[in-house]
């Protein structure tokens, strides 16, 4: 994963998020952070500016095919889901799943 200045074009980071595809990524309404989820089923969350690795959420079964950031009131969340038929709903403060659901 490269992190690009638009204006410049200029190169700030390059990073490896996964060993294995990345596989869906979302980015915040801020635009700082983005977050990538690979074949191996982890979902990593990235500082953007920094060019670092905030949180890696383990807990799917397969391969991550949707990402989604959300937040009011101080409560960031982020959802996930993968071909284990499972969608997580992760705490980005308490740094854990709050809720798992089963896609039927």
């Amino acid at each position: 994963m490269r992190i690009y200045s638009l204006p410049t074009g200029t190169l700030l980071h390059s990073l490896k998020p996964h060993d294995t595809p990345v596989s869906a990524l979302d980015t915040d309404d801020t635009s700082t952070l983005v977050v990538t989820g690979g074949a191996e089923g982890f979902v990593k969350v990235w500082d953007i500016q920094g060019g670092f690795m905030t949180h890696t959420f383990k807990g799917h079964g397969g391969l991550i095919s949707a990402l989604k950031f959300w937040g009011k009131g101080g409560k960031w969340r982020l959802a996930s889901g993968s071909e284990d038929c499972k969608i997580r709903i992760w705490d980005l403060i308490k740094k854990r799943y709050s809720i798992q659901r089963r896609q039927w």
